[in-house]
This record gives structure tokens, C-alpha cells and sequence, in this order.
């Protein structure tokens, strides 16, 4: 989804006049018109009636896949972590470091949308996303803990990096958050 907003707004426009779009391209539409309106809004001041407008989509579309402004933005982080997992292999424990700092490049490419979003006060959706694709759960108690422990810190690195406006490079930032993990750890993550 690291598309110039521009060319978002172009794109838009072409596309949403052909027959053949489907939920998945919908839906993108609909994050990125967001993503535009949040550059020159507070993320209270947008409304629904503006979002669909902006994406060329009526009100029943919006409502078929999103239920609130809170769902858009759980939908960007979602597609980023998507695309990032897609492109990159399973850590094991000697390459947890190159792991996270192909997270926080992926990361990189977006950091417009991402302080925006953090300046909007809604940064904590994406602890649900990581908890949705990094968490293992049914295998013990502890193992879940870990793993929902593991997931919490490594939002809380993005916490930490957002904060900071991303100016920290992504290399840092990797070895930053592999030099704070406990001394026992272990990789946890899996992609589905």
C-alpha cells in the first residue's frame, strides 16, 4: 500500500469506474481515500460520508467491509504485515535481528501513514494486529505468555520508533529491540 497519494488519488479515480473490482481492491480504496483525508484532517473531523466519497464507493460497500474509522486502520496495518510476512522467511534465533530490520525497512516505506496514524492516537491497533499473526495459542499457558509477551514488546519498539518521529534508522532499531530481549528467548513467530 506505499503508493505517492497522488497517484492514489488518480488511481482512484480511473479504477473505480470499471466492473471488475474486487472486495480486496475495495477495500484498499476505501484505506487509502483515509489515508488521504487523514493528511489534511484530524481523524475526527472524517466522516464516513467523506471517506466513501473520496474512494467513489457508496455507503452499503463501506459498511459491507468496515464498521468503524478504527477498521480502516486495522486494515492498513494488516496489508503491511501481510505483504512484509509474504516477502520474508522465519526467523530462527541467530536472524531475529535481519527479521526485525526488514520489519521496520517494510515499515519505513510507509512511515507517512504510520505517524499519522500515530499522531492520531490510534498506534495501539497495531498490538491486535501482531497479536492476531504473532501469538501462538493451545499449545501451553507459558507458551501463549511468551508469545503474546513477545508480540507486546515488539509493538511497543514501534511504540518507542513512532515517538520518535522514525528517525531512528531501521538497523538500529533492530538491534536495538534484539539487544532488550530476555536472555532465555526464544522465536515464536510463525506465518500463516
Amino acid at each position: 500500500m506505499n503508493h505517492t497519494l497522488t497517484a492514489t488519488k488518480r488511481r482512484i479515480c480511473r479504477f473505480m469506474r470499471k466492473k471488475n473490482i474486487t472486495s480486496e481492491m475495495m477495500k484498499q480504496y476505501i484505506v487509502e481515500s483515509f489515508l488521504l483525508l487523514l493528511e489534511k484532517n484530524s481523524y475526527d473531523e472524517i466522516t464516513i460520508g467523506e471517506i466513501t466519497t473520496k474512494a467513489g464507493v457508496n455507503r452499503s460497500t463501506y459498511y459491507r467491509h468496515f464498521s468503524s474509522k478504527e477498521d480502516i486502520i486495522t486494515e492498513y496495518y494488516k496489508s503491511l504485515l501481510v505483504s512484509y510476512m509474504n516477502t520474508t522467511p522465519l526467523p530462527d534465533v541467530s536472524s531475529m535481528e535481519n527479521y526485525l530490520y526488514h520489519l521496520f525497512t517494510k515499515m519505513m516505506k510507509d512511515k507517512k501513514e504510520l505517524l499519522l496514524i500515530h499522531e492520531s492516537g490510534h498506534s495501539y491497533l497495531l498490538l491486535k494486529v501482531f497479536n492476531e499473526h504473532f501469538t501462538q495459542k493451545g499449545t501451553s499457558d507459558l507458551h501463549t505468555m511468551k508469545s503474546y509477551y513477545h508480540s507486546g514488546g515488539i509493538f511497543n519498539c514501534h511504540l518507542f520508533w513512532f515517538e520518535h518521529k522514525m528517525q531512528i534508522i531501521p538497523k538500529k532499531m533492530a538491534q536495538l529491540a534484539v539487544q532488550a530481549f530476555p536472555s532465555d528467548y526464544i522465536t515464536l513467530v510463525q506465518h500463516e
